[in-house]
């Protein structure tokens, strides 16, 4: 996602800061290119690497505010959209 300037948005803009090895950038998944990347990277550790069993965590970031590739999508419907 982008942040208010057109930049992307770091974690700690709308996070608290306490990430280590920061920044930490928010993934936009109202855009197709960030769908696609994240069915191919499960898709590689399921069918190529074996894994069994996902964790996900801090995947609530993509609900956060910050401006989306589909205007009008909100937070909820743009993680629903990257699941």
């Amino acid at each position: 996602m982008k942040n208010a300037a057109g930049q992307p948005l770091k974690a700690e803009e709308i996070t608290y800061g306490g990430w280590r090895c920061t920044p930490w950038y928010v993934l936009d998944c109202s855009h197709p290119d960030v769908q696609e990347h994240l069915t191919q990277v499960v898709k590689t550790l399921r069918e190529e690497w074996g894994v069994e069993l996902f964790k996900l965590d801090a995947n609530y970031w993509g609900t956060l505010q910050g401006q989306r590739f589909q205007s009008g999508v909100t937070g909820v419907e743009a993680y629903r959209m990257g699941m």
